[in-house]
C-alpha cells in the first residue's frame, strides 16, 4: 500500500476572520518527498533565496516572484502531486443553530476537504502548519474525527512550515486561492493579481468558482452555508 503524506495549511480560518476560511491539502508520495525537497532548495538557489529560508505567499514580491512561479510549475508538472482545497463562505454561518463551536465547524470543513480526496490503495499521513496556538490540540482531534470517515488517514504531526519543503508550495495555492475569494481587502497589489490570473489560465480554473468535481490534479470547492440544509 502506498504511503501518501498531505500537507495541509489554512488562511483566514479564525471565527473572528471575516473573509472565507480557505483549506488546502497537497499530497505526495512519503518515496518522493526527499527528491522533491531538494529541487524546491535548488530553485530557491538558483533565484538567490536561501535554501532554508521560507517561502510564503505573503511575502511574495517582485523581486523573487519568478521563484513562485518556479514553484507552482513544479507542482503542475509533477504527475504524483495533487492538491485540494475548500473556500468556506461564512455568511449565514450559524453555529448556535448547529449546536457547534467554530472549532468543530472547522473539524467539519476538514471533512469536507476530505471528501473524494483519498484512494483505497493508499494510506495518508498528515501535517498540519500550526496557524494557532490550539494547533496541536484541533489536529488531534481533526484526525479522530477523520478516521471514523477515512480510516486510510494514520497520522497526523505538526510540523513548521519553514522546516518543510512541500508545506511552501501548500502555502502558496491555498494563499492564492484565499486571495482571490476575499472582500475584505483592497486588490491593489499588482504582482499577486497577475500571479493569481497567471495560476488561473495555467489550471484553466477559476478560482472563484468550484473545480469539476472529478478533478484531481487540482480540485477547488466552494461551501456556504447552504451545504448544511
Amino acid at each position: 500500500m502506498t504511503e501518501i503524506e498531505v500537507y495541509c495549511d489554512e488562511s483566514c480560518h479564525l471565527e473572528s476572520d471575516v473573509a472565507p476560511a480557505t483549506l488546502g491539502a497537497l499530497t505526495l508520495p512519503a518515496s518522493e518527498r526527499k527528491a522533491m525537497a531538494q529541487v524546491i532548495k535548488d530553485l530557491k538557489i538558483f533565484h538567490g533565496v536561501p535554501a532554508n529560508r521560507e517561502v510564503k505567499w505573503s511575502k511574495l514580491t517582485s523581486s523573487k516572484v519568478e521563484l513562485y512561479y518556479d514553484l507552482v510549475q513544479l507542482y503542475l508538472r509533477h504527475p504524483n502531486m495533487r492538491f485540494r482545497a475548500v473556500v468556506a463562505h461564512k455568511e449565514g454561518l450559524d453555529h448556535e443553530g448547529h449546536n457547534q463551536s467554530h472549532q468543530v465547524w472547522l473539524q467539519k470543513i476538514y471533512n469536507v476537504l476530505f471528501k473524494n480526496f483519498t484512494q483505497a490503495n493508499e494510506q495518508y499521513r498528515i501535517f498540519f502548519d500550526p496557524m494557532d496556538t490550539w494547533a496541536e490540540k484541533r489536529s488531534k482531534e481533526t484526525l479522530n474525527l477523520l478516521q471514523k470517515k477515512y480510516p486510510s488517514l494514520r497520522s497526523c504531526s505538526i510540523v513548521q512550515s519553514h522546516d518543510i519543503q512541500l508545506m511552501q508550495i501548500t502555502d502558496i495555492l491555498v494563499g492564492a486561492i484565499s486571495y482571490k475569494n476575499r472582500k475584505d481587502i483592497p486588490k491593489t497589489n499588482r504582482i499577486k493579481n497577475k500571479f493569481v490570473s497567471d495560476l488561473e489560465s495555467q489550471l484553466s480554473v477559476s478560482l472563484s468558482n468550484k473545480s469539476p468535481y472529478n478533478a484531481k490534479k487540482f480540485n477547488l470547492f466552494h461551501w456556504d452555508e447552504g451545504c448544511n440544509k
